[in-house]
C-alpha cells in the first residue's frame, strides 16, 4: 500500500538519446508508510504470521535448523 508520501521520481531517460531508463530507482522502506489503522484482513495475516513465525521457532528448537546444503 502506498502512503500519500511523494515517492521519489524515477530518472529521465539518458541525454545520449539511447532511450535507457537508469535503473538506479528502487522503492525503499522509507518511500512506503504503515497505515494508521489496520482493516480486520490486516489484522488477521498479523495474527497468522505471527502464529507461523511462532510454530517455525517450536520446529527450530525441535528439530534443529535445516541444512539445505545437499540440494
Amino acid at each position: 500500500m502506498r502512503a500519500n508520501k511523494e515517492i521519489r521520481p524515477k530518472k529521465k531517460a539518458e541525454k545520449n538519446g539511447s532511450g535507457k531508463i537508469d535503473e538506479d530507482f528502487k522503492p525503499r522502506a522509507s518511500d512506503y508508510l504503515n497505515p494508521k489503522r489496520l482493516t480486520r484482513s490486516q489484522k488477521e495475516l498479523v495474527k497468522a504470521t505471527r502464529e507461523a513465525m511462532e510454530a517455525l521457532k517450536e520446529e527450530i528448537a525441535k528439530y534443529g535448523p535445516k541444512d539445505f546444503s545437499g540440494v
